[in-house]
């Protein structure tokens, strides 16, 4: 997250005085489509706005953010492949949540740049889109289609290597918790690939004629995750 970006500070301050406020989303949503005209931040850095931690030295989960993240990629704010993009790498699934989650252990300070998202708010953002899908809310263009599917198999891969790690030679526990993760985000992520799946929004986007710029071996590649994010799903039930 750019700290120098006024727009970005000028999101923080929403949130924190949201949050504090404990505004409801219908009005949360009234302020960001009026912020929206005022500034000038794209999806992953506004995402990530949302998704961090209000303290480093708190694990508690505000109800609030993933009903705020999930109102933002609704009205088309923030990309849902962004969302699971920034709590991929902030997650313990991947190397750069390891170090992350290894900083926070030893740094008292509030540091903005090394937080860990906990599976908590992953379980709780994952549901909250997996709605959003399954209402054919979102996604509505095949940008949108194209990087949700990129992502989720990027996710698939996290969540299958960390629940075949061998704890036995992991020292630190690290990986033991990472295995742990994953074995409690695998019911969040298969449905959220079900939701994808069978999603009317999906569905429409890919019965469009190929947009201008998408060459045809992108919308084959669109095709065949989704084919396989229906195996991967039967696998997963």
């Amino acid at each position: 997250m750019d700290r120098a970006n006024p727009d970005v500070q000028t999101w923080k301050k929403l949130l924190e005085q949201c949050l504090l406020q404990r505004v409801p989303a219908s009005q949360f949503e009234t302020f960001a489509t009026l912020l929206r005209d005022r500034t000038m931040v794209s999806s992953e850095p506004l995402a990530q706005v949302v998704l961090r931690p209000q303290s480093s030295t708190s694990s508690v989960v505000d109800p609030l953010k993933p009903i705020y993240i999930e109102t933002l990629v609704r009205i088309g704010l923030v990309f849902a492949s962004d969302v699971l993009n920034v709590l991929l790498q902030r997650s313990r699934l991947n190397e750069r949540g390891h170090e992350a989650h290894r900083v926070s252990k030893t740094n008292k300070k509030d540091d903005p740049v090394q937080w860990l998202a906990s599976t908590e708010l992953v379980e709780m953002v994952l549901h909250g889109l997996a709605r959003l899908f399954v209402a054919g809310q979102r996604p509505r263009v095949h940008r949108e289609v194209l990087g949700l599917l990129k992502v989720l198999s990027t996710w698939m891969t996290a969540v299958v290597t960390a629940s075949s790690t061998d704890i036995m030679h992991d020292v630190t526990g690290e990986a033991y918790q990472a295995l742990m993760d994953a074995r409690a985000l695998t019911e969040a992520v298969g449905l959220l690939m079900t939701a994808v799946a069978e999603s009317p929004g999906v569905l429409k986007v890919l019965t469009k004629p190929c947009p201008k710029g998408t060459s045809f071996s992108q919308i084959n590649t669109t095709f065949a995750m989704n084919r396989d994010l229906r195996f991967v799903v039967w696998r997963l039930s």
